[in-house]
């Protein structure tokens, strides 16, 4: 009857027990042949979506592709979704690649790298990181950092060839402009291109500080190279910002030298003054005393000695400051401070 029907499918002891082992998925001839055709569709729709970056559909499908391949356990459907692994996995490390190449040649040329060099290799970064979850896939597909650390390996290359042409002011202002242009797109590189204007500003205070014990020891020669090499930096002041004023410096090195170019005539003319004193004094005393036989000199051995010498100093430096040069011009205060002091000691 109905009720003993029922009553046996009820019954537990008449459930089977491992229905994994009793029921088998299979294809028919004509349902493989339907089967095939999704497959290939599924290949198809996969490769598109990731040519053209939809990587969360690319996934999607290869979901459902490595899904089905479990369920049919198919030579065919294992084969196509293998291949379809290897041909995204070549895509994928080319991508890469591509964008290392491009990136990398930008940063090595001697000129300047466009802003959008930079934002596209940012792209490319952005993309393969949201699509990470596709690697679950691909096992042999480079990971997204890769091209972060590439990006740490150039921006170490510039702060190297930052070092290496500090004496070449156009080389040192590309490759200054160019971890600009990275800090800009990626913030987190700021410290790079800060370490390298640290670098440049402590580099160029050190020529002035070096400037400084040359005008000291009258180098004067010296002087004026240290000036026309922190004049060549001036186009880097915008890298530079506050951390060295270029004009600023360049005039400090200005005043030092009158200063103590003013220095050494001072000390001239307190030289040919007290001569005239004693002079005076002395002829004075001659008329007090009625006595024509004393002769005072005007000025000792050891005063014409320090005259000479400060004549042939300020002379030098005259001659070394001839030439003007664009941003400072010490050759007329020179050249009438040695004048002046010329007509002041004759």
């Amino acid at each position: 009857s109905s009720i003993e029907l029922l009553e046996s499918f009820i019954n537990t002891k008449n459930f089977i027990k491992n229905p994994k082992e009793v029921f088998q998925p299979f294809l028919t001839e004509k349902s493989s042949a339907a089967v095939r055709l999704q497959v290939e569709k599924h290949k198809s729709d996969i490769m598109l979506a990731f040519q053209h970056d939809n990587y969360q559909i690319a996934q999607t499908k290869l979901d459902e592709l490595h899904a089905l391949n479990n369920v049919l356990k198919n030579d065919s459907i294992e084969s196509e979704y293998n291949d379809c692994v290897k041909k995204l996995i070549h895509q994928w490390n080319g991508k890469i690649e591509q964008a290392k190449s491009v990136f990398n040649k930008s940063i090595v040329a001697p000129h300047a790298i466009s802003k959008e060099d930079v934002l596209a290799y940012k792209k490319t970064i952005d993309e393969l990181k949201s699509a990470d979850p596709l690697r679950s896939h691909l096992k042999d597909a480079i990971s997204a950092d890769a091209l972060v650390q590439n990006l740490n390996d150039q921006t170490h290359h510039l702060i190297s060839e930052i070092e290496k042409n500090m004496e070449n002011e156009i080389a040192l202002k590309v490759h200054l402009d160019k971890l600009a242009q990275v800090k800009n797109v990626f913030p987190n590189f700021a410290s790079a291109y800060k370490q390298a204007c640290q670098t440049l500003a402590k580099l160029l205070t050190n020529s002035v500080n070096n400037a400084k014990e040359c005008i000291e020891k009258n180098k004067f020669e010296e002087v004026r190279k240290g000036l026309e090499a922190i004049v060549k930096v001036l186009p880097l002041q915008s890298n530079l910002v506050s951390l060295f004023d270029v004009k600023k410096e360049i005039q400090h090195l200005e005043t030092l030298l009158m200063t103590h170019l003013n220095s050494v005539v001072n000390k001239g003319i307190v030289v040919t003054k007290r001569a005239v004193k004693d002079e005076s004094d002395s002829k004075k005393e001659e008329k007090d005393d009625n006595s024509s036989s004393v002769r005072v000199s005007k000025l000792t051995k050891s005063d014409i000695e320090l005259l000479e010498a400060n004549i042939i100093l300020l002379e030098t430096a005259m001659n070394v400051f001839e030439s003007p040069c664009e941003h400072f011009n010490l050759s007329k205060p020179i050249k009438e401070l040695f004048h002046s002091f010329l007509n002041e000691i004759i």
